[in-house]
């Protein structure tokens, strides 16, 4: 699952496919809500029957501050993703 979010190709193909086959009205960006915590460096996840995982649970404030800088560089990826899949989805949002 993280892997296909962070493969621009795969993301945006797996966005796609739903407005391809099925003439949705709408794509809907394929990604994961714990993708940023990835990006940034953080050990996580996810397991099958179970959920998002951290190597290292976040449960105090110290916890919180030792949390790795999201930079605007390790964002590319899903930039990328969202330029390929805007190009192809032409007039459909």
């Amino acid at each position: 699952m993280l892997d296909s979010c962070l493969d621009p190709a795969m993301a945006s193909e797996i966005t796609l496919q739903p407005v391809r086959r099925h003439d949705v009205d709408a794509g809907i960006f394929f990604s994961d809500i714990v993708i940023p915590l990835k990006l940034a460096g953080v050990d996580v996840d996810i397991v099958p029957g179970v959920g998002p995982v951290l190597g290292t649970p976040v449960r105090t404030a110290a916890d919180v501050a030792a949390l790795p800088v999201l930079t605007t560089e390790a964002l590319e990826p899903i930039r990328e993703a969202v330029r390929l899949t805007v190009a192809e989805l032409g007039s459909t949002p």
